[in-house]
């Protein structure tokens, strides 16, 4: 398996973070949370989206995954709308990562995400489902162009993990 960085992608409640951290595990590399990231900096993900808007959120979001695949190989999870920026894509493909979409449909995102999610661009819980229809529509057509798209519905974390290695060791993503 080659070493290069692994950029995941999908929906808020695909699994990026949980499936990112074990992978990143797995594969003996560092995780990348952008959110986590951005939190650490003192302000929650809903203080930018209310203070300074998602335009300032998405640019500090651009940063840190830039920063991410300029260094050592690890696996970067951005937010869900992360892959929709123009230029994003590109961006981490030009530096060599591979870009892996975690598949899910709303309604099991909305599911996983639960009524207390906190995440500025989804509103309230009775919103949530048709927050996220929208955000898919938007969004699909970034997220088609990923180097792999691993379905997550009905399927563990660990084996959303499993197909993602097999798919590295057997060389159906170069």
């Amino acid at each position: 398996m080659r070493s290069r960085h692994l950029v995941l992608v999908g929906l808020p409640g695909a699994g990026k973070s949980v499936v990112g951290r074990v992978l990143a595990g797995r594969l003996g590399i560092p995780l990348v949370d952008v959110d986590a990231t951005i939190t650490a900096q003192g302000r929650p993900i809903a203080w930018w989206f209310a203070e300074r808007g998602e335009e300032a959120f998405r640019a500090e979001e651009q940063r840190i995954v830039r920063e991410a695949v300029m260094g050592p190989v690890a696996v970067v999870v951005p937010g869900g709308g992360w892959a929709a920026i123009p230029g994003a894509l590109e961006t981490v493909r030009e530096a060599g990562a591979l870009v892996v979409h975690l598949d899910v449909t709303p309604g099991t995102a909305g599911t996983r995400i639960g009524p207390r999610h906190g995440r500025p661009l989804l509103g309230d819980a009775a919103s949530t489902p048709a927050r996220l229809r929208e955000l898919a529509e938007v969004r699909m057509p970034a997220y088609r162009t990923a180097d792999l798209t691993v379905d997550t519905e009905g399927r563990t974390v660990p084996q959303v993990v499993e197909t993602i290695l097999s798919c590295l060791r057997s060389g159906a993503v170069k």
